[in-house]
């Protein structure tokens, strides 16, 4: 056997991840994958503030899911709260995190692309990308970290000029989409590369608990938006997106995981255009002034947990509050990359070296969204750690 570290800076993959491999000769018998160059301690900032607060920080855990952070953590604070979100505002959250999700299905498909040594279909998506993202611009203010969800409903409205806008970016992607998804299913240099690797059966994904397109690539209808809908799902037409392609069922390789995001991309267009058509009218908030609200906020006492189905799969924030802290006693957070992360190691092991960063990339890692804490070195002397004491071995103070 021989040690091999794998550089993940090249070739287009980009998470800092320590990935150290056992090879013979060219095929992988081992992995051990580490992380934590990028912990922020989130979780940490979080306690003691108020509601208003953390939110800032919520919209901030990933920029690729910022609206479905922002919305599991808004959610659990409207429970405690017992605070009732208009009808229109749930239309608009969800049409927010359909746009939200094709950009970053988007992102995802340029990304493994690159790592694919398919450059063309990587500029391609990355130009479709920017009609989205220009939409949520006009819509928001913002490419990023949008700021359109508030408790008790949204920010921002969307007026006749935004529903045109809306309508001309459906257009585009109705006259620009077929031909990309096409380029993608068909495309027979992206299917030799990425058909067969990275296996994972459905049985192994349902096992180890994965979620999003992973979970989706291998067979399992695994989808919060139409298992459990929240927000407006509850009132749309629609259904967990497969792996597979041409008859045949999914088997959970690379490019089922990648056939997963192309059909959802297609999905939340047709979503997206419900949305539009069937918007309410009605307030976009809830009735209650700001300083009533903000009292309800930090009057509130309990746990209560929030699931939504973000771009990468099922995003969990759970809070515990306290009468008399003045702000939140606990956040945890639970990424769909923490989910998936289990796998990686599994996926690895057997394949190709020159397959590693690809199989990799098609579970779609984040770090910033999944680092919780930091791994401290101990030698074999040192006393067990405590409860109390890991926040300060990690190097958070309370």
């Amino acid at each position: 056997m021989t040690p091999f570290n794998l550089s993940c800076r090249q070739r287009g993959f980009t998470e800092p991840l320590d990935i150290s491999l056992e090879l013979d000769g060219q095929r992988i018998k081992g992995a051990e994958i580490r992380h934590g160059a990028v912990h922020r301690g989130i979780e940490a900032m979080a306690r003691g503030r108020d509601p208003f607060q953390v939110l800032a920080l919520a919209e901030r855990v990933c920029g690729s899911c910022s609206l479905s952070n922002a919305v599991a953590f808004v959610r659990a604070m409207e429970t405690l709260s017992s605070i009732v979100v208009p009808r229109r505002a749930s239309y608009l959250r969800t049409l927010f995190l359909e746009l939200e999700r094709m950009a970053s299905h988007f992102l995802w498909l340029a990304s493994t692309c690159r790592v694919a040594g398919q450059s063309s279909l990587a500029m391609s998506a990355l130009s479709l990308r920017e009609e989205v993202l220009n939409l949520l611009e006009r819509l928001s203010g913002r490419r990023s970290n949008w700021g359109v969800v508030t408790f008790g409903g949204v920010r921002c409205d969307i007026d006749a000029q935004g529903a045109a806008a809306i309508g001309a970016m459906i257009s585009f992607y109705r006259r620009e989409l077929p031909p990309f998804q096409e380029a993608f299913r068909n495309g027979t240099l992206l299917r030799a590369r990425m058909e067969g690797i990275g296996l994972l059966p459905k049985e192994t994904a349902l096992l180890y608990g994965s979620v999003g397109p992973v979970a989706r690539g291998s067979g399992l209808a695994v989808d919060l938006r139409w298992s459990s809908p929240y927000e407006a799902y509850g009132e749309l037409e629609g259904q967990a997106v497969l792996g597979g392609i041409d008859g045949r069922p999914p088997r959970g390789d690379v490019f089922d995981r990648l056939l997963v995001r192309v059909g959802e991309i297609g999905q939340s267009l047709d979503l997206v255009q419900a949305l539009l058509e069937g918007l309410p009218e009605g307030a976009i908030r809830t009735n209650r002034k700001r300083g009533r609200l903000h009292t309800l906020l930090k009057q509130a006492e309990g746990a209560a947990l929030s699931l939504v189905e973000g771009p990468r799969g099922e995003t969990l924030h759970r809070l515990v509050l306290r009468r008399g802290e003045g702000g939140l006693s606990s956040w945890r957070i639970r990424s769909a990359t923490y989910a998936n992360a289990s796998l990686w190691p599994l996926l690895l092991k057997g394949a190709l070296l020159d397959d590693a960063l690809l199989i990799l990339s098609s579970t779609d890692p984040c770090m910033a969204c999944t680092e919780r804490l930091i791994e401290t070195p101990f030698s074999a002397e040192t006393k067990a750690l405590g409860r109390p004491e890991v926040p300060e071995a990690a190097g958070e103070s309370r």
